[in-house]
This record gives structure tokens, C-alpha cells and sequence, in this order.
């Protein structure tokens, strides 16, 4: 029998956020923001994720609230990609509950994937299309409205100054 995966995740400090949570399996006990009335936007009970045969995660409790910044860290392969994906919809739940902004990830993965959003080491951008062919690429393909791209831009502080400029140009942070 698999023990558990352990997944540490340490605490990451923001403004009115105190957090300490020990490895998994267990959560225990956790010293709370003093924003008591916060709405848990992230609840992992017992998960289980399974890719191909093998349980990448293993009896994952994990419980995020509104305004808190949380820093998952741990070896390669310990599982921190696989939570990611968990919480954006992506990895199906093999065993345990799961919410993610209210959704019950065993029951509404779709709805998930529609409300969180992912960006891992690999952005998906073609490089030799414009930031405005990519954005418009995947606006289409996520149907959502091409027209709000150039607004998109301009709230990541990229703007039209790189509207035009290739991909494959972008430093890792533009992409």
C-alpha cells in the first residue's frame, strides 16, 4: 500500500494573513487571518488524484480562504502541478471531496475550468504569431469576446506596445 504524497505547503505572508499548515496528509491545526468572516474559495478533503496509475496526490486536505496567499512548495514530483490542475478543473478527483469557488469538483469540473484559470511553465502561446494573433487565437477558442483583448493588455500593464511584436520576442514574464 502507498503511503501518502507529501506536499508541503508553506505559508506566504500578505497583509492581515497569518498561516502556518504542516505537511499533508493532515492539515491540522491552522492559526487563522483575523478576517474571520472570509469565504473559503479552495476546500480539499481526503483527495485523491490518480495520473495513469499512479496517485500523484494521496489523502490531500487543504483549505484556502479568501484574501490569503498561499506558497505550495515541495521536491519534484511531490504533486504541486497536480493541485494546481486539481483546483483549475483539470485532473479528475478519484477520491475524497473537492470545491473550488463553490463548485464540487466530482460533480462540475466544467464549471471550474470556466471560472479558474492556469498558467504553467508552458503558456501555450504560438511564437510565431503576434500577441494580438495569440490573444485572439485563444479568445475564440475559449469563446469569449475578441474585442476585450486589447483591454486584457493594458490590465496586465502590456498594453499596445506589444501588440504587434511576435511571441517568440516576449521575456518569460510578458508571456
Amino acid at each position: 500500500m502507498l503511503g501518502p504524497i507529501r506536499l508541503p505547503v508553506r505559508p506566504h505572508s500578505a497583509p492581515g494573513t497569518r498561516r502556518a499548515v504542516p505537511s499533508v496528509p493532515s492539515v491540522g491545526a491552522v492559526e487563522r487571518s483575523t478576517y474571520r468572516q472570509a469565504v473559503t474559495v479552495i476546500r480539499l478533503r481526503g483527495v485523491v488524484v490518480v495520473l495513469g496509475r499512479y496517485p500523484a496526490l494521496a489523502g490531500l486536505d487543504l483549505e484556502i480562504k479568501a484574501q490569503e496567499t498561499v506558497l505550495v512548495q515541495g521536491p519534484n514530483g511531490a504533486g504541486k502541478s497536480t493541485l494546481l490542475g486539481l483546483c483549475a478543473g483539470l485532473h479528475p478527483l478519484r477520491a475524497g471531496s473537492a470545491a473550488v469557488l463553490g463548485c464540487d469538483l466530482a460533480a462540475e469540473r466544467p464549471a471550474v475550468r470556466g471560472r479558474v484559470g492556469l498558467l504553467g511553465h508552458d503558456t501555450a502561446l504560438y511564437d510565431d504569431l503576434t500577441v494580438a494573433e495569440n490573444l485572439e487565437l485563444w479568445a475564440r477558442a475559449a469563446r469569449l469576446p475578441v474585442a476585450e483583448a486589447p483591454e486584457a493588455l493594458d490590465r496586465l500593464g502590456l498594453g499596445a506596445r506589444l501588440w504587434s511584436v511576435p511571441a517568440g520576442r516576449l521575456s518569460a514574464g510578458q508571456r
